[in-house]
Parts: structure tokens; sequence; C-alpha cells
């Protein structure tokens, strides 16, 4: 299902891809059918247990890509221990979130706004991974390690977003040294300049991530948080180090935002068309599989 869609289609606000909620449905039909995966998956079965992790992957194609991307994060799972149903399962699960992985990268790669692409890549992460922790025969299969290790990849989007977004934004309201103590007429150009580059990002920022989703709650307010945690305490130190009357007559046309403000225009942020794939997941779509074209199978070796 992952190399099918390997077009570039890519949602506006950067929730959670549909491929993304397909495939994890999928797998978790897989599980009804653990013994018979060797009818299931045929000789490519055969070929993912005997050469686990450790052997060498195809050198072309989407698994590829994938294996490239995908290193030192979806990583095989211990299969040591494990039956031999349980093994194809562990290896074929594996291979497929590698795949999907690398899919939903060359999707986030057509968006213009980076920070919009990182966004795109935490939900979908945070989707995967909370998908597989509440499916206890998933988690089984694949550990808590593996697990942990995508949650150390949801953070990191999550901090690349927050850099990208919002690290100009903080240099507008860093701290700032003045030559003497009196404030001179340049001293004060350079402080209503900071507070209108900063006015006008901050306003761009809302406008335009306003209309993004995070669609899960719980992330969607640690985002907020860390946002909030990163700007706020800088933007209040500026502003109570540089109090109005210091710098102009005209004390709205600078400081247009309290940081309180500040905090409840972050608090509007990722709200546009959420849909709650965590309440209601899309239902097994076995219409969308049984009209593949047939000579199609659950490959791993690229196209």
């Amino acid at each position: 299902m992952c190399l099918w869609d390997a077009g570039r289609y890519v949602v506006d606000d950067g929730t959670v891809h549909p491929l993304t909620s397909y495939v994890l449905n999928y797998i978790k039909r897989l599980f009804d059918f653990l013994n018979a995966l060797p009818t299931l998956f045929g000789e490519e079965a055969d070929e993912l247990a005997a050469r686990s992790s450790s052997a060498p992957l195809p050198s072309s194609g989407l698994l590829a890509r994938a294996t490239a991307i995908g290193k030192g994060f979806l990583q095989d799972p211990d299969v040591e221990g494990k039956s031999e149903a349980e093994k194809r399962m562990t290896v074929a699960v594996t291979r497929i979130f590698m795949v999907l992985q690398t899919n939903l990268e060359t999707k986030a790669s057509c968006y213009k706004r980076k920070a919009l692409a990182q966004v795109f890549m935490m939900n979908n992460m945070h989707y995967i991974v909370k998908s597989v922790r509440k499916t206890p025969e998933m988690l089984t299969l694949l550990g808590e390690e593996w697990a942990d290790r995508q949650d150390d990849i949801v953070e990191q989007y999550c901090e690349s977003y927050r850099l990208s977004s919002w690290a100009d934004a903080m240099e507008y309201v860093s701290a700032v040294e003045l030559d003497g103590t009196a404030m001179r007429e340049k001293d004060r150009a350079m402080i209503k300049e900071k507070f209108r580059n900063f006015n006008t990002r901050l306003e761009e920022l809302h406008h335009e991530q306003a209309q993004w989703a995070v669609p899960d709650p719980d992330l969607r307010v640690a985002l907020r948080n860390s946002i909030i945690q990163l700007i706020l305490p800088s933007y209040g130190m500026f502003v109570e180090e540089f109090p109005a009357s210091t710098f102009t007559k005209y004390p709205d046309k600078y400081i247009k935002y309290s940081p309180k403000r500040v905090e409840a225009m972050v608090q509007d942020l990722f709200e546009n068309k959420v849909k709650n794939w965590y309440q209601q997941e899309a239902a097994y779509d076995s219409t969308r599989l049984s009209i593949l074209p047939r000579h199609h199978k659950m490959g791993f070796g690229g196209k």
C-alpha cells in the first residue's frame, strides 16, 4: 500500500495524511492472519524472514530509500526468541513503516513552508507511534524501545518546527546593550524597529499557522506550550526592559501585544479543520484494496 501511493498529494494543513491511516488499519488487520503470513506474503516473506535486519537490502527503489532515510529512526526490532510467524510479521511491519516514512518525507518535500513540512511529519509520526502503543499486539511485536525511538523522532520534528518558525521572532526581542545610561535617538529607533518587526512576524505566524492542524489534542497542547515557553519569557523581559514611555509617545503603535495577548494568539494555532483521528479512525477500506491491480504484491523491494 505504501508503494502504491507514491504520489506527491499532500494535505494543505499538515494534518495526518489519509495514507498513514490506511496503512495503520491495514497492519492491524494483518494480526488477524498471523499464522497465514507465509501464504499472504509468499516468497517475499520468506526472503525477509531469512535475511532479517542484518542482511543487505535492495540498492534501488523505494525500499532502499526508506532504509537510508530511516537509518537510526525506524530500525528493525530484535526478532530473537520469536516464533517464525512473529519474525515474519516483525520484519514485514518494520519494512512497511520504513517505506511509509519515506513516502511521507517525499510528500513533505512538496510543502513550500519548511515549518509546515515539519508539522506534517510530526503529526504523522506521532499518529504511527500512538497507534502502535494503543494496539497491544503491535506494541508487543515491535517493542517499547522501538516506540521510544519514534517518540524521539516526534520531538525532533517539534523542535525543528519551533526553531524554523520562531527563531527570527526571538531575535527581534533579544536583549540589547545601549551606550550609556540615557537613551539616544538611534536607540529609540532601534527599539521601535524591533517591536515593529516582532509584531509583523507574530501576525504572520498567527495568520498562517492558525490554518494548520495538529489533530491530536495532547500533541497540540504540548506544541503550543513549547512555543509559549520559548517566546514568552524573552518577550516579557523585553517589554519590561523597554516600557513605551522610554522610546515613544505612541505606545499602542509599537507595543501592540501584551504578553498575555501573545500567549492567547499562540493558543489559537493548529485548529484548522481538525479531524479527530484518535476518537474515530477511518474504517478499513476493503473496497480500496480490492480495486488495486491484481499483479501488485505486498512488495518491499521497490517498484
